[in-house]
């Protein structure tokens, strides 16, 4: 529908805790084994691997 207005469907969340969603983030991927030293990234290398 042409000039129809747009309707945003993101609603703000009660008592959302971005610290609390971060650490259950960072947690789930040192799980999967995916979480390597800062020292140990070098892009040119995993390219190749």
């Amino acid at each position: 529908a042409q000039g129809a207005k747009y309707r945003g469907s993101i609603r703000d969340f009660p008592d959302f805790n971005p610290s609390q969603d971060a650490e259950t983030l960072v947690a789930r991927v040192e799980l999967k084994g995916t979480v390597r030293p800062a020292g140990d990234f070098n892009p040119d290398a995993d390219a190749k691997a």
